[in-house]
């Protein structure tokens, strides 16, 4: 399905998004290049949601079903 956002909606879902993609993509790399222990990961994913995946995935979740209520 699609998501269109209204107003400000885009911002307040991509802002969060992207400062826990940074972090992801950094600690990515890391775990591939064996800088950084898998026995990290778990707290590499808390983290990740913490710095804004949750959040951005709940303002994306609220968006998609205020789209899609009438479906």
């Amino acid at each position: 399905g699609w998501v269109s956002f209204e107003g400000d909606e885009w911002g307040k879902m991509y802002d969060p998004y992207t400062e826990a993609a940074t972090y992801a993509n950094a600690m990515a790399l890391k775990f591939i290049t064996g800088v950084e222990s898998l026995d990290q990961f778990a707290e590499y994913q808390q983290k990740a949601l913490d710095l804004g995946f949750a959040e951005s995935l709940e303002r994306m979740q609220e968006t998609y079903d205020k789209n899609h209520a009438n479906d």
